[in-house]
């Protein structure tokens, strides 16, 4: 694994791709819209991936999303079948129940940013490993690590191996033909479970500040 900091993040490698002539962004030019990224803008990005985050939490979305990952492994079939019976049942041991409430909902997300800012403003600090690898956050092993671990200690909310998904990783990337495109920074978010993505989006700032407006 390269290299962690406190918050059990790491660079992920991304295939680079050649500059063309006829490219809008020059590396040169993604680097330097890179270090010009603000405060509240760098905020914005972690408060985005802090959504995401909680929008996989809990035992309802734990299951839903290690059923999805299940489903790409073709000798797991039956197993599958037999979940999909489970959930669509009112008295399944893994039906639906509440995670946290509304306002710890909140509470989480404002105590989740600091760390997400900070770690994000040090990939930002080196543009041109953050454009070549890309940011990773390691959510969980088969239980809660790094900055979940810790945002949950602080708030002291009980969050289990039951609430996560197992080998949980977000990932952020520049998606550099996206940018092509759009001549702006174009930002990539993925999430895996067990080495197998389950989700992906992709924004720009300026999507995230006019979602804000709204």
């Amino acid at each position: 694994m390269s290299s962690q900091v406190s918050l059990n993040t790491k660079t992920v490698a991304s295939t680079p791709e050649d500059t063309t002539s006829n490219q809008k962004l020059s590396v040169k030019d993604i680097c330097n819209k890179v270090t010009s990224i603000n405060a509240s803008q760098i905020a914005l990005i972690g408060n985005e991936i802090g959504g995401n985050l909680l929008d996989n939490l809990g035992p309802s979305n734990k299951n839903r999303i290690e059923l999805q990952v299940m489903q790409k492994n073709e000798s797991q079939r039956n197993f599958i079948m037999h979940l999909e019976l489970m959930l669509a049942m009112d008295d399944s041991p893994i039906a639906e129940k509440e995670f946290l409430s509304n306002d710890d909902c909140k509470r989480f997300l404002l105590s989740i940013l600091k760390p997400l800012t900070d770690a994000l403003e040090d990939s930002f600090a080196k543009p041109n490993d953050f454009l070549e690898f890309g940011t990773i956050v390691q959510i969980s092993d088969d239980l809660p690590m790094g900055i979940l671990k810790e945002t949950a200690n602080n708030l002291k909310i009980d969050i289990t191996e039951n609430d996560v998904p197992s080998k949980y990783y977000i990932y952020l990337k520049l998606d550099r033909e996206s940018m092509q495109q759009e001549a702006e920074l174009v930002f990539a978010l993925t999430a895996e479970c067990n080495g197998i993505k389950f989700s992906e989006e992709t924004f720009t700032i300026q999507d995230l500040e006019e979602t804000l407006v709204l």
